[in-house]
Order: structure tokens, then sequence, then C-alpha cells
């Protein structure tokens, strides 16, 4: 089975959602940015397949199984999701964002940073063009709502190049802080901020 990429599954609701939520903004240069080592151990299988106790799997796009859907998968991605409580930032991330990818497409750089579980799916996607990016959020929750809307209250962009390229290894650093709002299936809305915000490094494909 040819490989799944996220960000091309995801970069068809991320471009309306990005220049709604904000503008192509300049991104940082570091070429000595530092980030944490990625641990060997740190993996799962693909977000699309399901490992049962037993030892057997399943695909959930319906295919059969073949090698590379029980590949593991290095989580590459250290970015975290934090809540803002009583004007405070809670000091345990509530989510991480363990998966990146990035693909050098039509002059533009892709950057998808994702966590897909039972509970919810959540992404951040990322367009670099130049020396400007453009930055959204997505997240979707298991109980019901009728729609959730964002708004952009900071941003940051820092990488470690700017030749962008397939084969060469990219490092990151994003920060990003939203107001995040859910409206009830009933009307009722409710609002909370939220700062995402950590390291990556990935091979551009």
């Amino acid at each position: 089975m040819k490989k799944i990429h996220v960000v091309i599954l995801l970069i068809y609701s991320f471009l309306p959602a990005a220049h709604a939520q904000n503008k192509w903004d300049k991104w940082v240069l570091n070429e000595h940015l530092d980030v944490p080592a990625i641990a060997a151990d740190d993996w799962s299988y693909p977000w699309y397949v399901v490992e049962y106790e037993e030892g057997k799997f399943e695909n959930t796009l319906g295919d059969s199984i073949t090698a590379q859907d029980t590949i593991h998968q290095i989580h590459n991605s250290k970015c975290f999701t934090y809540v803002l409580k009583n004007d405070k930032m809670e000091p345990e991330p509530r989510s991480r964002l363990p998966i990146c990818e990035a693909l050098w497409r039509n002059d533009t750089l892709l950057i998808g940073i994702f966590d897909f579980s039972a509970s919810n799916s959540e992404a951040v996607e990322i367009a670099v063009k130049g020396d400007r990016f453009l930055m959204a959020y997505q997240v979707n929750y298991v109980v019901p709502y009728k729609k959730i809307e964002f708004e952009t209250l900071s941003r940051r962009l820092v990488l470690n190049q700017s030749a962008f390229e397939k084969g060469r290894i990219l490092k990151g650093e994003i920060h990003l802080e939203i107001k995040e709002t859910i409206f009830s299936e009933s009307g009722k809305k409710s609002s909370s901020n939220k700062l995402i915000e950590g390291t990556f490094e990935v091979k551009i494909e």
C-alpha cells in the first residue's frame, strides 16, 4: 500500500482555515536551532492501523494489512497542547502531537504536525512559501458539537534552513496560541485559550 500523507489529506481543509485564522507572516531562520533528540523507542503504528490484544491488525481505511502498515512510526515531534485555566497555562499538557510530515510541492513547503486517536484528532498545518508562512489549528472531538471556531492570538515559526528540497532534514520550532470556541448542538458556547508549542525534526519528502 502506498504511504498515506496526512498533509495531503488535510491540506484541502487547511488552506481555507489558515486564511480565515491569520495572514501570511514572516518566519525566523535559526541555522543552529537545537531540538531534543528523537528516541528510537518512542513510536506507534500508522494512524489508520489498530492492533488488537491477540496480535491482529486492522486497517481502518478498509484495505488489507501490508508490511508497511505495521512499521514503527517514530514520533519525530515534541509539540504539546496546553490549556489556559484561571488565567494561567496548565503546567501539564493536555495532549501531544507526536507525528510530523513535511512535503515539498510546487515551491511550497507543507508541514503537518498531528495526532489521530480514538478520542480526537488534532493537527497544526503549516504552509511555507519564500520567507512567509501560514499556520492553522484543527481539532475534532468525539463528543457531539455543532461547530468549532478558532481565533489566532499569536504564532511563530522557526526553521533551521531556507533551502528546502526533498531528502533534507528539517528542524523547526512552533508557537501557536489560539482561542477555541465550541458551539454545542443546543446553541451554548464555551471558550478556552490553547497554546501549542514544541519542536520537530523531519525528512522532507
